[in-house]
């Protein structure tokens, strides 16, 4: 049965929240002093873009597969029973969560997924890949 995940709830209200917080200022301030609208504008823009970046996280798992992409990254898939190790990375990069979860196959390719973003049942998933 096809399984398909996307960015969970909870990920877009902590972005919510992250860039709420100066928007609700911005905002209270500019009742008072007018030139904080482009703070606003700056803070909705923040908003749109963080909102753009979680809509495009996807996870797909088959059967037969497990695709992922994302924003910044082109869709990647691994047959399931080309994986040979599965687990939450030991080190990652600048630019990637604490949370990443690598998905190695036979011939030396790896996908790296964001699991913060995904639901605690996609992860659950995810570390149930190697079982199967």
């Amino acid at each position: 049965m096809k399984q398909e995940y996307r960015a969970c709830g909870s990920s877009y209200l902590v972005f919510a929240a992250i860039v709420g917080t100066p928007l609700g200022i911005s905002a209270f301030a500019a009742f008072r002093q007018p030139f904080f609208l482009k703070a606003i504008l700056i803070c909705l823009a923040a908003l749109g873009l963080a909102f753009l970046w979680l809509s495009r996280f996807r996870l797909v798992i088959t059967p037969e597969a497990v695709s992922y992409s994302s924003l910044f990254t082109r869709e990647r898939t691994v047959q399931r029973a080309d994986i040979v190790a599965g687990g939450f990375a030991a080190h990652t990069g600048g630019f990637e969560s604490p949370f990443t979860f690598v998905i190695r196959s036979g011939s030396g390719s790896e996908i790296r997924i964001n699991a913060k973003v995904f639901s605690r049942e996609a992860v659950r998933e995810l570390c149930t890949l190697l079982k199967t």
